[in-house]
């Protein structure tokens, strides 16, 4: 992704933010079930975003400094990024199980496109029993 002249370029904090966020949204639980930081979800899906009319990748990096600010609505003074994973879980699953659509909507659109990133990932597909091709052939036709 370095390499091309219109990567996304992300700061050192940007990319502290990106990574505890996904982190939160999609943790590891060990080598058989990897997280996004497991496999590198942050270059990935900036790459991805990028290929989109419109090249939303930056728009996102801003979504997920929105996201860094999210303990202030729960009332806590913090930020996200500096949190524990138990902390960042909490708040998240608030956000998550809100009775108002204005907090929930967010966070499904932003988990959305975590876990088509991280699901999109061929290396992946082996560890979660998906095997490509698998409807690459239509299914004959039923005969009467």
């Amino acid at each position: 992704m370095a390499d091309s002249p219109t990567a996304v370029k992300v700061s050192g904090p940007s990319r502290r933010v990106m990574e505890s966020l996904f982190e939160t949204i999609i943790p590891s639980e060990g080598p058989q079930r990897p997280g996004a930081l497991d496999v590198n979800l942050v270059d990935r899906l900036l790459k991805w975003l990028q290929q989109l009319p419109g090249a939303p990748a930056g728009a996102f990096v801003l979504v997920c400094w929105m996201w860094e600010f999210a303990p202030i609505w729960s009332g806590r003074l913090a930020r996200l990024s500096r949190l524990p994973l138990e902390d960042r879980i909490r708040i998240l699953e608030g956000w998550e199980k809100s009775r108002l659509f204005i907090r929930r909507w967010p966070f499904f659109l932003t988990r959305v496109i975590l876990l088509a990133g991280f699901y999109s990932n061929p290396e992946l597909w082996p560890r979660i029993g998906y095997e490509p091709g698998c409807l690459a052939e239509p299914p004959n036709p039923v005969e009467n």
